[in-house]
């Protein structure tokens, strides 16, 4: 029982320590796209925390209403953002946090990630 009760306790204290996603870097939501829980990741350099690696954040029905990663606190890829519908609403790309045009094969991606969304 003591080890399972130390388990929760050092869980609960991990998570205390987390920040949430948007004190951890920027992100593309606006009031009217979502207004659910974000999920990412996280890395803490030099005191600081930043989002690091995959982010979503969800409608309230719990579909995804941005799906992009980041690197080091800035947008890296493709990120994508859903209409209430389900289908795409908007897809762009950054290369560490600058919005780009994608290079050739990331945009055969984005025009496939978009061709899909049609079909739903």
């Amino acid at each position: 029982m003591r080890v399972f009760s130390f388990g929760i306790l050092f869980l609960l204290s991990a998570c205390a320590v987390t920040k949430p996603c948007r004190d951890g870097g920027d992100t593309l939501v606006t009031d009217d796209e979502g207004n659910g829980n974000s999920r990412c990741h996280q890395k803490e350099i030099e005191g600081r925390s930043y989002n690091h690696g995959k982010y979503t954040h969800f409608f309230l029905d719990g579909t995804p209403a941005v799906e992009g990663q980041f690197m080091d606190g800035k947008k890296d890829g493709i990120w994508v953002v859903y209409k209430k519908s389900h289908e795409v609403k908007t897809v762009k790309y950054f290369d560490r946090g600058v919005e780009r045009s994608p290079p050739l094969e990331t945009q055969k991606l984005i025009d496939e990630i978009v061709r899909q969304s049609g079909r739903k």
